[in-house]
Order: C-alpha cells, then sequence, then structure tokens
C-alpha cells in the first residue's frame, strides 16, 4: 500500500466524494460531526480538492 490508511484519511475522501455526488453542505457538515465555525474551514479545504480532483482528471483526458 503506497499510503498510510487512516480514519482521518478515510473521513476527507467520504467528504469529497459526497462533495462531488451533489450532497448538501449541510448534510455533510452534520455527517462530519462539525459545527458551523469549523465548517467554514472544512468546506473551505474540500472545494480546494474537489478543484485539484477535476483539473488532474480534466489532465489526464487530454
Amino acid at each position: 500500500m503506497p499510503f498510510k490508511l487512516s480514519f482521518e484519511g478515510m473521513r476527507w475522501t467520504m467528504a469529497v466524494r459526497d462533495w462531488r455526488s451533489g450532497m448538501e453542505e449541510e448534510t455533510i457538515r452534520e455527517k462530519m460531526g462539525l459545527s458551523a465555525t469549523s465548517w467554514y474551514e472544512t468546506s473551505n479545504k474540500i472545494r480546494r480538492l474537489v478543484s485539484k480532483q477535476l483539473e488532474e482528471e480534466k489532465i489526464g483526458q487530454e
């Protein structure tokens, strides 16, 4: 396995997949057990991860 599997890594993977599938932000926040304040920062990180994935997928298709 090229990376260490952890709860935190799985949690972020789930959040990114849920975001990409169109799940409502409030549902993802609740699923992650975050307060509204914590969600503000976390949602920005998820947006950046999704954006990076989409860019990589686009490059891979060219």
